[in-house]
């Protein structure tokens, strides 16, 4: 059977992001993907080991998908109206082949898919695949039904990460002696992003009514106004600091002239990333790049000349940038900051980062190729997925197996030796109530179901999810005692965890287990989760007192199923 193609078109840098690293994710799929780029995203996607074809200025897109005869039609966003992306999809659909749109943040989400109409989702395409649950949440209120979104992380921030440790193996003294070279060693070194003051809505980025930024009041660009406020909160809280600019692309010549004898150094071309981690703070408006340097562990800050564009930042993926949008506010954050980076990261909301991105979008890829649904991310509603390994079905439970059988797993001592459910009397009502407790919740559980025995219920497995955090934690009950010693516990507990990496996207999945217990201990090491503590257990066993042993797994340490 021929490999299925995906046909995939970007534009913009923002949109390549989404595609870094997925045709090969594609490729250990079984897929061939035909990846197609205009505008910057060619020479983007080339500079970072991709390899797109260049869309021809007169491309006809139904030559082009009658040619490649795709299973599915893929595209990025940009604010582009008139997009040769939105040709492609319908196109696609009058030849009856699924869309699929990747969305790579949350600002002007009412402009990315309304080309020339009014309707800001005129070509909304089947699926979203988005990288963050702001963006999520910014296509929903634009009344996208969020049964067909998709949060999936963002390929090029899991290469920040990979960077970052690279950089962190080097140290910052050292990196900032390489960026910087005429750079004074004393004093702390804050970098300003720049971005460009202008776009295709040109008014949105010039001086207006509702700013609460007003800079010296000689420039009306919205970047020039918060670099004169950066830098006059800078000479008065840290005079000692030095301040640099880091230079959009785009960025004129001379643009930033008049600011030369307060600059300190400027950092343009090649990576951004070096010259990120050698700051001791980072401060931009609603650039990608700062949310590239919180990823990367750095001290970062967005300041913004209005309130109505905190919802420009794509914060929910990496844990919230503090923002500012007044002067006196903008004076406390950069002395907090650079007295205490720690604290001052930690206002934010700690939220998870969903790593492995383009394994993630490669399977939700496929699977709409193949006619199924994607597997699901784990934001509310979550509804468990039915799982497989060789020998095993895990169903979410079902009422059927609501029975005297499973109650009675739970009312027999040796199967609830390690647990502490032996100390109270289990009901069907009881069991029934706990079932209940997971609806509406980002937790699951499923029943373990033996293929080779007609499906019978051998035991059951859960997860206790904290969306925030990025972590599960796993339970597994084995109440068939023929099934112990057999590998299948090890098996179902190997699949819940790859669904926990690969489709929600968490950083973490752990467990815990009393030092008596050891099948349990087994299917922990099994798994590659690896001890971090252990405390005294709750209560003896057999009147033995007993340590609960607490292990994990990272999901740097996991390698995404193919």
């Amino acid at each position: 059977m021929p490999a299925p193609v995906i046909l995939i078109h970007v534009e913009d840098p923002g949109a390549a992001n989404m595609v870094l690293g997925l045709a090969a994710a594609l490729g250990d799929l079984g897929a061939e993907t035909r990846l197609l780029a205009g505008g910057t995203a060619v020479t983007y996607l080339r500079a970072r080991g991709e390899m797109p074809e260049e869309l021809p200025p007169d491309n006809d897109p139904a030559v082009a998908l009658k040619a490649m005869n795709p299973a599915v039609c893929v595209i990025g966003t940009s604010e582009a109206p008139d997009t040769s992306a939105f040709a492609l999809t319908e196109e696609a659909r009058r030849r009856g082949a699924p869309t699929i749109c990747l969305v790579d943040g949350p600002a002007n989400a009412d402009r990315r898919l309304k080309g020339r109409s009014d309707d800001p989702l005129a070509h909304l395409t089947d699926w979203l695949l988005v990288a963050d649950l702001a963006t999520q949440a910014a296509f929903k209120a634009l009344g996208v039904d969020g049964g067909r979104i998709r949060v999936v992380g963002n390929p090029a921030l899991d290469r920040v990460r990979d960077t970052a440790r690279d950089l962190a193996r080097r140290g910052r003294a050292a990196v900032r002696r390489e960026i910087f070279p005429g750079l004074p060693a004393d004093g702390p070194l804050i970098l300003f992003l720049t971005e460009l003051s202008d776009g295709l809505d040109t008014a949105q980025f010039q001086r207006r009514p509702d700013y609460t930024l007003q800079g010296r009041g000689g420039a009306d660009g919205r970047t020039e106004i918060v670099l004169e406020e950066v830098l006059d909160a800078a000479a008065r809280v840290a005079p000692g600091a030095h301040v640099a600019l880091r230079l959009h692309p785009k960025t004129p010549a001379g643009l930033y002239a008049a600011y030369a004898g307060e600059v300190a150094a400027v950092s343009a071309g090649d990576s951004p990333h070096p010259a990120l981690f050698a700051a001791d703070l980072v401060i931009g408006l609603s650039t990608a790049l700062l949310t590239e340097a919180a990823v990367m562990g750095c001290t970062a800050l967005s300041v913004l000349p209005r309130e109505c564009e905190r919802r420009w930042l794509a914060n929910t993926e990496t844990g919230r940038i503090p923002q500012v949008t007044a002067r006196a506010a903008l004076h406390g954050a950069v002395a907090h900051a650079l007295a205490d980076p720690t604290s001052f990261m930690a206002s934010g909301t700690a939220n998870a980062r969903r790593s492995n991105a383009a394994p993630r979008i490669a399977r939700a890829i496929c699977a709409v190729a193949r006619g199924e649904t994607p597997p699901p991310d784990g934001t509310l509603p979550y509804a468990p997925p039915v799982l497989e390994t060789p020998r095993l079905v895990l169903e979410p439970f079902p009422d059927g197996l609501l029975t005297e059988r499973y109650v009675g797993w739970l009312n027999d001592p040796e199967v609830v030796r390690f647990s502490e459910q032996r100390h109270q009397a289990h009901t069907i009502e009881s069991c029934r109530a706990f079932i209940e407790s997971f609806a509406g919740t980002p937790h699951g559980l499923w029943a373990i179901r033996e293929k080779a025995a007609d499906l019978r219920h051998i035991g059951n497995i859960s997860t206790e999810v904290d969306p925030n955090a990025g972590v599960g934690d796993i339970r597994i009950l084995i109440g068939e005692r023929s099934a112990w010693g057999t590998g299948l516990g090890a098996e179902a507990w190997m699949r819940v965890m790859a669904h926990l990496f690969d489709d929600l996207g968490l950083t973490r999945v752990t467990a815990g287990t009393l030092s008596g217990n050891t099948g349990m201990r087994r299917i922990m090491e099994k798994s590659g989760m690896r001890e971090t503590h252990r405390r005294p257990g709750p209560t003896p066993v057999d009147g033995r007192e007993m340590e609960m042993i607490y292990a994990c797994r990272e999901a740097r340490d996991w390698r995404p199923k193919a």
